[in-house]
């Protein structure tokens, strides 16, 4: 799919898990899409005569959604994929990359034929299949971009129950003081319940009644979920400023500008006003790589 592909493209926005934000159709992309060219030996990150003699290994890496090692395979088998913070297929970003990136690769993207940019999964008729065995169905896949980003917190976010990322919770929360904060905010979209869970032995707090809130998709085309993870972390730090952690949001969740200004009590759509500019600029940005 691309040749020589490397380190030197720049990191667009929050590190994300890109196998479990498969939210659109893998397996329409495996019947419709012909095979990529196959790609040349040595990888994206080092030439192949390179013999990394670096002293620590971090997984994930924190630039993984930028890897020849995660892209081209995503490319190969679901190229309608779309990264949830970019909004663009894996094709797309490589090809971002590449020219934003100043990179001068020789990229072949293969398009996908019969998908619209705006399609959801359960419309184009083909059965759910979980890409991550926590993303479990189309409400979770959904939310996940808002929730998934303070997962990294001390609270959570419902794995070992049967809905992850449909609610969250810690020992120390008040659902019902909590889901009350939230609904008074009337985020487009989504509704807030106060809800109890018990994760299983293994997960995160597994075996301690976590209280919380269960979220509910009221209107999925007006829902902004990186906006209500926003809400919800906000919402945290106000009411629970000695027990949450906000600061462990950083590496999903971030800048940390960002997080101070929680911190300071900054109202959250301002927070999420401030974003305006460079979102505009990203739009811009972007459209010259749109292939759909």
């Amino acid at each position: 799919m691309t040749k020589h592909v490397n380190t030197q493209v720049r990191q667009w926005g929050v590190v994300i898990a890109c196998t479990a934000a498969a939210l659109v159709v893998p397996q329409v992309a495996r019947a419709q899409s012909e095979t990529p060219p196959p790609a040349q030996e040595g990888g994206a990150d080092k030439p192949a005569a390179d013999k990394s003699a670096e002293a620590g290994l971090v997984l994930p890496h924190p630039r993984f959604r930028e890897r020849r090692f995660v892209l081209e395979p995503l490319a190969e088998i679901a190229p309608s994929l779309r990264d949830p913070v970019s909004g663009l297929t894996i094709g797309e970003l490589v090809r971002l990359f590449n020219g934003e990136g100043h990179i001068g690769a020789d990229v072949t993207v293969v398009s996908l034929k019969n998908w619209r940019r705006d399609e959801w999964f359960d419309e184009t008729g083909v059965a759910w299949v979980n890409p991550s065995p926590n993303m479990r169905n189309m409400m979770a896949a959904t939310v996940y971009p808002g929730v998934g980003a303070i997962e990294g917190t001390n609270i959570s976010v419902g794995r070992g129950t049967d809905t992850p990322f449909e609610q969250l919770g810690a020992p120390w929360i008040d659902g019902q003081v909590l889901a009350a904060a939230l609904n008074a905010s009337a985020l487009a979209g989504v509704r807030f319940y106060p809800v109890t869970f018990t994760p299983a032995a293994g997960a995160k707090l597994g075996g301690q009644a976590c209280h919380g809130v269960f979220l509910i998709v009221t209107d999925r085309d007006r829902l902004r979920p990186v906006r209500v993870g926003l809400e919800i972390a906000a919402a945290l730090w106000k009411l629970y400023p000695q027990q949450f952690k906000l600061e462990d949001a950083a590496a999903l969740f971030g800048p940390r500008a960002m997080l101070e200004k929680i911190r300071a009590g900054a109202d959250p759509t301002a927070i999420a006003s401030s974003w305006a500019a460079d979102e505009a600029a990203w739009r811009l940005t972007r459209a010259k790589y749109l292939l759909y």
